[in-house]
């Protein structure tokens, strides 16, 4: 894959190397970084070439994985399609429901399995997690969950939250809640569970 690498020069003592794969599900949640204190230009270079050199291997690594683990977009498309919840008029009418149009659900990726998805959901914190979401890449624990269209609908509201400006102020509001009041009290998710709750109930009304 191709390779974002940044240097930086903190100061003339150490070296900052940033590097992360480009367009792959490890450039939306997964960076790599480290210091090295050096005063000489020839050792830090040998450093960069390292660093690099790990970061690379280490990219590689995840989009392999990545490549091997994917779930085609086109079968949770299909699986959305056929629940017949574009009948429902109450549902089309919700602020979210275009997500689970076609058009916007193609700029999706969906994995299960592998390493990508290991790192996914141990970055949750949360050994219950059934499906996590970083940016327009959602992990599945269980493959079959790829049919499962109110969960889709939850995740894909996550999706649409990544979007919103000031990201790390959201980030940082979220985990507050999650670690001082429980993951049931994040607004994040209450609004991707009302959203999920409102899936279900045109799922059952089309029954």
């Amino acid at each position: 894959p191709n390779i974002l690498t940044l240097v930086i020069s903190l100061n003339s003592r150490q070296l900052l190397i940033i590097s992360t794969p480009i367009h792959t599900p490890a450039m939306s949640f997964w960076s790599w970084a480290a210091g090295s204190p050096t005063n000489s230009p020839a050792k830090s270079l040998k450093i960069f070439k390292f660093l690099l050199l790990i970061s690379f291997l280490f990219g590689v690594s995840l989009e392999v994985s990545a490549h091997f683990h994917q779930i085609p977009t086109a079968r949770v498309i299909a699986s959305v399609a056929s629940s017949d919840i574009n009948k429902d008029p109450v549902l089309t009418r919700h602020r979210y429901y275009y997500v689970l149009r076609p058009g916007y659900m193609a700029r999706t990726r969906w994995f299960s399995g592998g390493l990508v998805s290991r790192l996914a959901f141990f970055l949750t914190f949360n050994p219950d997690a059934i499906a996590v979401t970083y940016w327009d890449n959602i992990f599945l624990k269980n493959p079959e969950d790829a049919h499962n269209v109110p969960l889709i609908a939850h995740e894909l509201v996550h999706t649409v939250q990544y979007k919103k400006p000031l990201l790390v102020y959201h980030a940082v509001r979220y985990f507050w809640y999650y670690f001082t009041k429980g993951y049931q009290s994040v607004p994040y998710e209450q609004e991707a569970f009302e959203f999920q709750k409102s899936v279900l109930q045109a799922i059952l009304s089309a029954e």
